[in-house]
Order: C-alpha cells, then structure tokens, then sequence
C-alpha cells in the first residue's frame, strides 16, 4: 500500500469529530463520490447509524448476519453472471426454492466514503486507496411474499465494517426491510452456506470452460 494505512472496519464510536465531519462532507449529496449522497442533506451520520441499531436490536439480528445474507445472494447473481459472458446483468437467478436475485453493473466503481485517500507520485500521476468498492446492484425478491428489496455491492462492507445501511437517499437499504423480503432469523449463523455447484458441462469437471478460464484470469499472478 506504498506505506498508506487503510482501515478496513472504522465504527462511529471510534471515530473523532474532525473525522466524521470530513466523512459526511463525503456522503452529502452532490459530493464527489455519489451524486445522490449516501445520507440526506440535514442528517448526520450520527443519527443514522443509531437508528439502525435500534432496529436491529429490537428484531435481536446482528450486522454481520445482514452482512452474511447480501454476500450470499451476490454470490449467486455472480455465479451466474461468470456464466454470461458479455452481459451488465444477470436475469433472475432461483435461490433456495423461493427467491430471485437479479445482478446489474455499472460503467463505474464507487469508493466507500468512510475512508479515501489519493496520493500523487511525482508525476503528478494519481493512486486512489479506499477501503470498499463496488460497482453493481443486487435486487432480491422473496417469491412467497411477493417482497423486495434492492442494494448497491458495497453494501454488505459498509454493514459489515461500519454499521451503515446509508441515510434518505436511493441507494438505502432499510435493515427491518432486510431482515423480512430475506427472513433473518435470530442466532442463525449465515455465514456458512454458499451456492451448490452447478451440473458440470463436461463429465468430471465442475463448471464450463468460460468459467474455469474467469476463475484462472481473476486469481492473483506473481
């Protein structure tokens, strides 16, 4: 990281004013990061976060339960997406006999506004260091109820790593709406399931080639 320390959990309660007043200025609508804002024009991130955290802790659902079920309806719509090659989307994709996940990307990444740094070299030539990015949209919908919910791929980081589902602006994921449309139970550990293989294309392989050739270009190379 060229000696530039990036923190990848910051929370609220560690944070100095000094900090959270640069941090908002960064989520306020109309800023250099998101044009519709990550909380409204007269809130402030104090009051946000601690809402959230009495919902969650009058529904007893933790962030990293949250956290844990958006990584795992991403990992299907991106499984899926593997498959399609020359695609911004994945159409629907079936979960668990009762879901639909729907996968859109963008043209461009955004950084998580709780921590970004750009440092120049002498060249005046730019590095960006931030400790999330994304740069699609997940919509999930529960079958059986006919609800839904939508969120950006950096959501799970922002719950996960700084208790924020974002304030009044588009790209909010309200936590109670969260934890119906995906039916979050309390104490249930949603880390550990992940997506079943799919029929293998070849007999004795797991997946098709396109998939084994993104897997290969993706992996870290010296």
């Amino acid at each position: 990281m060229g000696g530039i320390y990036v923190p990848k959990q910051q929370f609220i309660e560690d944070l100095t004013e000094p900090q959270i007043e640069e941090i908002q200025k960064r989520m306020r609508p109309g800023g250099s990061f998101l044009s519709s804002g990550f909380i409204g024009p007269s809130q402030t991130l104090r009051e946000v976060i601690k809402a959230d955290a009495q919902a969650l802790n009058q529904y007893g659902i933790t962030y990293e339960q949250i956290a844990d079920r958006l990584s795992f309806f991403m990992q299907w719509a991106f499984r899926e997406e593997s498959n399609s090659t020359g695609r911004l989307y994945c159409e629907g994709v079936p979960v668990d006999g009762k879901f639909m996940v729907f996968l859109h990307r963008s043209l461009g990444s955004i950084p998580c506004p709780f921590f970004y740094s750009l440092v120049r070299d002498e060249k005046d030539f730019g590095r960006e260091y931030t400790c999330g990015a994304g740069s699609c949209s997940f919509e999930v919908k529960n079958e059986q109820d006919h609800s839904e919910i939508s969120f950006p791929s950096l959501m799970p980081h922002l719950v996960r790593d700084h208790h924020f589902f974002e304030g009044d602006v588009p790209g909010r994921l309200n936590p109670e709406d969260a934890i119906k449309v995906l039916e979050i139970k309390p104490g249930v550990d949603y880390s550990l399931p992940k997506p079943k293989e799919k029929p293998s294309s070849e007999p004795g392989k797991k997946g098709n080639w396109i998939s084994l050739l993104l897997k290969f270009l993706r992996a870290p190379h010296p």
